[in-house]
């Protein structure tokens, strides 16, 4: 039997060899590592979700299709689509407008 952690692990390999084997591919691919990981720490799960189901930077800026990436995660059962759905927006209230106040000064001229 195979844990997430393994999958996680196999992924990012499989995901390893589409970098180019340079001191910039690693820096690249280490960010995508650390998100797949991420999605095994329960407090930082949500940053690791976020990230890989954008459009992942780390991706384009060395020439990888996210699409194949995100298609690996969803197969391997670390991602599901509804991870996919964006997260409804919360409302922001509107702090209440201060009392205005009274700022007209009446000086009186000296004679």
């Amino acid at each position: 039997m195979t844990s997430q952690k393994q999958l996680g692990h196999a992924v990012a390999k499989k995901i390893r060899t589409q970098f180019p084997d340079t001191a910039e591919g690693k820096l690249w691919y280490s960010v995508i590592e650390g998100a797949i990981n991420d999605l095994f720490h329960p407090l930082r799960r949500q940053a690791g979700i976020a990230y890989l189901t954008s459009d992942i930077l780390a991706a384009q800026v060395c020439n990888v299709d996210c699409d194949w990436i995100h298609r690996l995660l969803k197969e391997a059962g670390l991602l599901t689509d509804a991870d996919f759905i964006a997260p409804a927006p919360v409302p922001v209230k509107k702090k209440p407008k201060r009392a205005q106040r009274n700022r007209s000064f009446h000086y009186e001229a000296r004679a």
